[in-house]
């Protein structure tokens, strides 16, 4: 573009240069990206490291509510099977936070539960789940079928979770594709300028 004389437009350089940066040092760009990957394998494997993760995407906005539903979804359903399946309370906590389906939460309130406190009191005083599902729960424990509660409480969750990703991707699917469409449009048309620049200075 230089040598023939053409207009240096900003955007064309800098893919000009990013491109010739990504050759001279791919081997190295390459490398360490394969280090990142087995780096967040690992801490992703560490249950400690694991949580901490899950705990900060968490409360990212728009993510935050989807991991909410989907820990209540998880729990309320595996609660209610195994409760339905003869296991007892305590038991049914105790495998439940070996299956990291409520981390440290569970901990707690398996301690509540061992002093002789309530199920629902340790999860309202936890906020382990939300208002709703724990007046659910309630219900279903005040009346002397917690694990059938539990079941009914999961299936409306998950059909709340499942709406609330529909929405998520609805979302993120039309922004995606406006952000590439502009970033691939400004390139196009900054390209050809350059090119029409090009052959007015040839004539």
């Amino acid at each position: 573009v230089r040598d023939f004389g053409g207009h240096d437009d900003r955007s064309v350089m800098t893919v000009i240069a990013i491109s010739d940066y990504l050759q001279a040092n791919g081997s190295l760009i390459g490398g360490l990206g394969l280090a990142l990957v087995c780096v967040s394998l690992l801490a992703f494997w560490h249950p400690r490291s694991r949580n901490q993760i899950i705990a900060f995407f968490s409360k990212l906005p728009g993510i935050r509510g989807i991991v909410v539903l989907r820990r209540t979804t998880n729990f309320c359903r595996g609660l209610g099977l195994l409760l339905s399946n003869g296991v007892n309370l305590t038991d049914a906590l105790r495998l439940l936070s070996e299956a990291q389906v409520g981390g440290n939460h569970l901990k707690v309130i398996s301690d509540h539960i061992r002093r002789g406190g309530r199920l629902v009191d340790a999860i309202a005083e936890t906020n382990f789940l939300p208002p709703l599902a724990t007046r659910m729960l309630r219900v279903g424990e005040e009346t002397g079928s917690l694990d059938v509660a539990a079941k009914r409480c999961a299936e409306y969750y998950q059909a709340k979770l499942t709406e609330q990703i529909d929405k998520l991707a609805n979302i993120v699917g039309p922004a995606a594709i406006v952000f590439i469409s502009t970033v691939v449009g400004t390139l196009i048309v900054s390209i050809m300028s350059t090119l029409l620049s090009i052959n007015q200075m040839a004539l």
